[in-house]
Formats: structure tokens, C-alpha cells, sequence
């Protein structure tokens, strides 16, 4: 499945996730969900190029990353992605 085939499919999701993400309601969030995906959302969420996108790597099986909250209340990427080159 490519990147684009994801990003259609759950889209509509994310949308909705950012929206919740933005009331501030919780304070944390686990989203468990493929390789891909999880470059998607980061894609999706930072505004990411598809040349920004391709220069992250598809992390390991049972690998997790983090979306760390900053004071200014938006999210950086931790340090567990792992970047090409």
C-alpha cells in the first residue's frame, strides 16, 4: 500500500484527531497503527513535503515514537524517528 493510498484512507480520521488534539482535553494520547501510518500522521500533522516525508524511515516492528508537547502546546516528533542519510 503506498502513501497516498493511506493518506486517503484515513484522512478523514486524522482530521478529527487534530480537532480533539486541539481542545486540549487529555493530556496524552496512544495511537497504535503501522509503520506507514504513523509517517502519515507526522506527515499530516507537521506539514511535512513528500521529500520531507521520504527522508523518514518506517520505524521497526513494536517500535513506538512520541509526539512531545511544548509549552507553546504544539507538538515536536521525539527523538526515536529515525531519518535517512
Amino acid at each position: 500500500e503506498s502513501g497516498g493510498d493511506v493518506w486517503d484512507r484515513v484522512s478523514d480520521w486524522w482530521a478529527s484527531l487534530f480537532r480533539e488534539f486541539a481542545r486540549h482535553r487529555y493530556d496524552n494520547y496512544v495511537i497504535v497503527t503501522h509503520g506507514l501510518t504513523m509517517r502519515c500522521i507526522c506527515m499530516y500533522y507537521f506539514k511535512w513535503t513528500v521529500e520531507e516525508f521520504n527522508l523518514v524511515l518506517n520505524p521497526d516492528n513494536c517500535e513506538f515514537w512520541t509526539l512531545n508537547k511544548m509549552e507553546s502546546r504544539n507538538y515536536r516528533l521525539g527523538d526515536s524517528a529515525t531519518m535517512r542519510g
